[in-house]
């Protein structure tokens, strides 16, 4: 999944891997999880669910499977995912009891959609490499890319919503809206200093609840032709 892959390889999802696959240290105590969520899970649950059956419609559904029971396999999935996701959240994942839970659904329908691609292999046809004489394999690049871009929306989504909404309002006027420190502070009525130092304070909050780092750049003096639009500097 590229760049967005990457971007989902965090330590909290190194907690969802244990409820979410079948191998490695994967929990299967039914004491502790029972073997049907129930009928009515919370909102925050349901919301879960439907992210991720959102983020997965792009998935192709696997030999054998009509797009109806392929559709009722992935709630299925996701309900289940859901249900384990809420037994094993605490507060130190670092992220919402909702976002963790799309998180482990998500992660659920797509390693059994690929188990089952897999299992079917022998059975499908799949064209030959006429030097190596191996069977070729197509991997659905839209559709991961579809997925990836999904997914990494919902985790800006989930760190833009735990900033101040004086720190949205900025960031998408800067980045959204594509205007200047100078157009703002005229807007909000304050010095461009002023605004210079929130943008850079809400940056910063973003970026850390996203895990990456800062811009090199930003704060400081850009180098000649890396200013914002493009723009050069003057020639001495």
């Amino acid at each position: 999944m590229g760049a967005c892959a990457e971007a989902w390889e965090g330590a909290p999802l190194c907690v969802c891997r244990r409820f979410c696959t079948g191998g490695g240290d994967a929990v299967n105590d039914t004491l502790h999880f029972p073997d049907e969520p129930p009928h009515d899970l919370p909102p925050d649950l349901q919301q879960a669910v439907r992210r991720a059956l959102a983020a997965t419609h792009c998935l192709r559904p696997p030999p054998c499977y009509a797009p109806t029971y392929w559709r009722e396999e992935r709630e299925a999935i996701a309900n289940y995912a859901v249900w384990r996701a809420a037994q094993a959240y605490h507060t130190e994942i670092g992220i919402s009891r909702e976002a963790f839970a799309q998180i482990c659904a998500f992660r659920a329908i797509y390693g059994e959609w690929q188990r089952l691609w897999e299992r079917d292999k022998a059975v499908v046809a799949m064209p030959v490499d006429e030097e190596t004489g191996e069977a070729v394999e197509f991997e659905d690049e839209e559709a991961l890319e579809a997925i990836g871009e999904h997914l990494l929306c919902g985790q800006v989504r989930e760190a833009l919503e735990r900033l101040t909404a004086e720190e949205r309002q900025l960031l998408e006027w800067y980045f959204g809206e594509g205007l200047s420190e100078r157009e703002i502070a005229k807007r909000v009525g304050c010095s461009q200093k002023t605004v210079h130092k929130r943008l850079q304070s809400a940056l910063r909050r973003l970026c850390e609840r996203l895990g990456v780092a800062v811009p090199p750049y930003w704060g400081k003096k850009r180098p000649k032709g890396q200013q914002k639009g493009g723009k050069r500097g003057k020639k001495g």
